[in-house]
């Protein structure tokens, strides 16, 4: 199990197409001399880019088969996990800013970008399968290389945490509805909890 929020760009045991350069000095000139692509809380694209609610995240990306472009990534507002996380799709990349969390194709990022989600508190990646796991304080979520693997129900009342991964099983935490610390497993498959998870033979 990998897990980062914040400093150098790890890629995780991925495979990234694409280099990053994060939190840039900004031109003198005021020119970047390159394509800028500023992006909304609902992931559109936008010309004109705000910060609303606190500093934005800001990136050179370099695609290895693409050309350059300079990143903006709003601030969630809800406060949450900020950092860059490859995924399993090698030309896939992962922005969180105070918790809003947004997958964007770096060869295609005039398509705007996807919202994983509005609260992401961790990220934590699995090497086999391949999967990037977003865990908010109730719920987690998988992306695969070919996009969204499965999203779980909710799982707690709040502060969900993954603290490991152990073959199938992903090992949590959390705050449950009896307002007591639970310590249980997610099915790695299916995100369900296992007790409630249906026999895969039956």
């Amino acid at each position: 199990m990998d897990e980062r929020g914040h400093g150098d760009f790890d890629h995780l045991g991925f495979e990234p197409a694409y280099e990053l350069e994060i939190d840039p000095e900004f031109p003198g000139s005021g020119s970047w001399d390159r394509p800028v692509h500023g992006f909304d809380l609902d992931g559109q694209r936008v010309d004109e880019f705000v910060a609303r609610w606190g500093a934005p995240r800001v990136l050179v990306v370099t695609p290895h088969h693409a050309a350059p472009w300079v990143g903006f990534w709003p601030h969630g507002g809800l406060g949450g996990l900020s950092g860059e996380f490859p995924m399993p799709n090698p030309t896939e990349l992962c922005v969180a800013v105070g918790g809003a969390a947004f997958i964007v194709d770096v060869e295609k990022p005039e398509l705007g970008a996807r919202v994983a989600s509005v609260w992401a508190q961790q990220i934590v990646s699995c090497r086999d399968p391949a999967l990037l796991l977003l865990c908010t304080p109730v719920d987690i979520t998988a992306f695969d290389a070919d996009g969204l693997a499965w999203e779980s129900p909710r799982l707690v009342m709040d502060d969900l945490h993954i603290i490991g991964i152990d073959g199938d099983r992903i090992n949590v935490t959390g705050n449950g509805f009896a307002h007591s610390t639970e310590h249980f497993e997610v099915d790695l498959h299916r995100g369900m909890r296992l007790v409630d998870a249906p026999d895969a033979d039956a």
